[in-house]
């Protein structure tokens, strides 16, 4: 199983955690699934920017879903 945590930094520049999942595969339909579920958490706030390792699953799914949200890669 894969873990996928959605981290975000606060006011005083602390990172926190958003939100987790456990991931039986990476595909887009997974991602698809864990995006949305995790925006509806939010409220339907998508965030400003998202980094991400270089899976093209996850790339695609924020094209989709987070239109809006500039995605980087990690390092």
């Amino acid at each position: 199983m894969l873990f996928a945590s959605f981290v975000g930094v606060n006011q005083h520049k602390q990172s926190i955690l958003l939100g987790c999942a456990l991931l039986t595969s990476e595909d887009i339909e997974t991602y698809k699934f864990v995006f949305s579920t995790w925006l509806t958490a939010m409220s339907n706030a998508p965030p400003t920017t998202m980094l991400s390792n270089q899976c093209e699953s996850i790339k695609a799914v924020i094209a989709e879903l987070l239109s809006n949200t500039i995605h980087r890669y990690c390092i």
